[in-house]
């Protein structure tokens, strides 16, 4: 299990999805590539390999949601996202728009933004 501070955790969560969360009409057509610092990247790969798979960045995601998520219920409110979502963000998120991501709609986002990161679609992200 990924052991991470809850500073950390929105850190890293911020760091994912503000490369995929769009925050204006110009954000949504710039092309992005997330830059991984070394202790974040060594935090993500499980196995020491030197590349992240989607099911090591699954894990991180999935770990980062539970911490994200204070009350335990299974889904993310505005106010458990506060540190680390825009409104604009959490409403992207939202894809049922019922006022709460679930970790179904944050799962789905963040391997869509994995498949978007890896540039050469061998199924890793490397550090650039």
């Amino acid at each position: 299990m990924i052991k991470t501070t809850f500073a950390k955790t929105t850190r890293h969560v911020a760091l994912s999805l503000v490369m995929v969360l769009p925050v204006s009409a110009m954000a949504q057509s710039a092309p992005s590539t997330m830059k991984w610092d070394d202790a974040y990247f060594v935090e993500i790969d499980i196995d020491k390999d030197g590349r992240i798979s989607l099911e090591e960045y699954e894990i991180f995601m999935r770990d980062a949601f539970n911490k994200l998520d204070k009350d335990g219920n299974g889904r993310l409110t505005r106010a458990e996202t506060v540190e680390v979502l825009t409104e604009e963000q959490f409403d992207f998120l939202d894809k049922n728009k019922d006022g709460e991501v679930e970790l179904d709609e944050f799962i789905v986002q963040v391997t869509a933004e994995f498949k978007r990161q890896d540039r050469d679609g061998d199924g890793y992200l490397k550090r650039r």
